[in-house]
């Protein structure tokens, strides 16, 4: 082979490989194009120890038109909860903490739970049965202008005093888990989460634009906020007030993250185990192996192993998902709550590696003898004024240890807390069981008083 064959051979394989490189861009565009003027979004893939494609779509602040760019920071969401279990294993590379503690040992506030003792193991899988306590802010009466910090997240867990299920017999999603971890870390170092990730994961892996949010007041440079939309318009949805770590409030930016899923392979923070204990699925009592591992879901897609974790809060969404065996990864941040965040990431994976995938597998087809069926709607049950005057009055919840007052006025009810509005009921097709803003209110007697559930709460009439 003579010189200039050579070079026309090394030529036409760049012109091939640059070619291949914009097709695989303008796949990724026409997927996400849609978002350019709009709240959008930031991406970024990764393969072999290098970013091959990052970009930003539409606007990180509407107020004013700031561009998304891969520099972006957003609200990384529950994604954060693989750095709160990477802060546990390295107190337990520290020998500060062992995963089969009892999480009293720490957090001796807890009730001591009928069900069964819960072990830090559990919180790190969700198998613990914690109740989540975000899941009763909102009965608190707090709304997104109060301020939460973790000491108000605690008080609510503590307060929680019976369990979802026996610790590690089933599976079950909840922040409780995670936030408890984050008081568990200030208890052993004296440092917030927030602190110790910064000193012992963000600083090593030079992740500069990463951070935990605890202080409502900080300035976050280049801070994407979260958006909804609302009557073919969008809205500010980003949640300012919540200043506390564990279970999310983890701002970063898909350039950054690239730091942090390298670390996965070079595990320069946590140890040469390190990788080996985050992606190892956790076991119930039963011996039944559950897909989650410490703060991420091992699964398989189209026959590839994947790692993964979703995160989605107020106006905030995040993907990340990963296939070792190919060295391959994406990860979307996006600051638009009507952002599809789910099947975006594997469209994008499917692009690249799809000759080393198995085919899709065909849709179920339905019988052909399959109807419709026509029911007729029932309407919700029409209450006289006298009716609903057995539901007004005051109701007593111990475990939040917050008084109801229902009031009904031009024949509504209404509910009050601390003599605020908290939200109205409206009648539903079931007896005695009303719809709000925040859940169903379900009326029975309990223990002889009239009474109703709320969110898996027992409030009872108190007068």
């Amino acid at each position: 082979m003579n010189q200039k064959t050579f070079f026309l051979l090394i030529l036409s394989v760049f012109i091939v490989n640059i070619c291949s490189a914009q097709s695989f861009e303008n796949k990724i565009d026409s997927l996400l194009s849609d978002y350019n003027n709009k709240p959008g979004c930031a991406i970024a893939i990764f393969e072999k120890g290098n970013i091959i494609f990052k970009k930003g779509y539409g606007y990180a602040n509407l107020d004013h038109k700031v561009k998304i760019t891969p520099n972006t920071v957003f609200d990384i969401a529950s994604v954060a909860k693989q750095f709160t279990a990477s802060c546990i294993i390295l107190l337990e590379e520290q020998k500060k903490i062992k995963i089969e503690d009892s999480i009293r040992k720490y957090l001796p506030e807890l009730p001591k739970y009928k069900k069964g003792e819960i072990k830090i193991y559990d919180l790190l899988h969700h198998t613990s049965g914690l109740k989540d306590y975000s899941y009763y802010i909102a009965p608190l009466g707090k709304t997104d202008y109060d301020i939460i910090s973790e000491e108000d997240g605690f008080n609510i867990l503590t307060g929680l005093r019976e369990l979802n299920f026996v610790p590690r017999s089933k599976y079950q999603y909840s922040n409780s888990n995670y936030l408890a971890l984050a008081v568990i870390i200030r208890r052993i170092t004296g440092m917030s989460i927030g602190e110790f990730a910064n000193k012992n994961i963000f600083h090593p892996l030079a992740m500069n634009n990463s951070l935990i949010y605890e202080d409502r007041n900080q300035v976050i440079e280049n801070r994407a906020i979260g958006y909804s939309s609302r009557n073919k318009t969008y809205i500010q949805n980003h949640s300012f007030n919540f200043a506390m770590g564990g279970d999310g409030q983890l701002y970063t930016s898909v350039e950054d993250f690239f730091k942090w899923h390298e670390n996965y392979k070079k595990q320069i923070i946590g140890g040469k185990n390190f990788t080996k204990k985050m992606t190892e699925k956790g076991i119930l009592k039963n011996g039944d192996i559950i897909d989650y591992a410490l703060g991420l879901k091992i699964r398989e897609f189209r026959g590839l192993n994947s790692v993964s974790h979703l995160g989605s809060w107020a106006g905030s969404l995040s993907h990340y998902l990963s296939f070792p065996d190919e060295d391959f990864a994406v990860v979307i941040l996006s600051n638009n709550s009507d952002f599809e965040i789910v099947p975006r990431p594997y469209q994008i994976a499917e692009i690249y590696l799809e000759d080393k995938m198995q085919p899709v597998p065909p849709s179920p087809q339905k019988s052909s003898s399959h109807k419709k069926q026509m029911n007729k709607t029932e309407q919700p049950k029409n209450y006289s004024n006298k009716e609903l005057e057995v539901f007004a009055g005051e109701y007593f919840n111990k475990d939040l240890n917050v008084t109801y007052e229902i009031i009904l006025k031009d024949n509504k009810l209404s509910v009050f807390i601390n003599g605020l509005k908290y939200t109205s009921l409206k009648p539903n097709i079931k007896k005695n069981s009303f719809s709000s803003d925040f859940g169903e209110f379900d009326f029975n007697k309990i223990n002889g008083n009239l009474g109703f559930v709320y969110r898996d709460l027992i409030f009872k009439k108190v007068r």
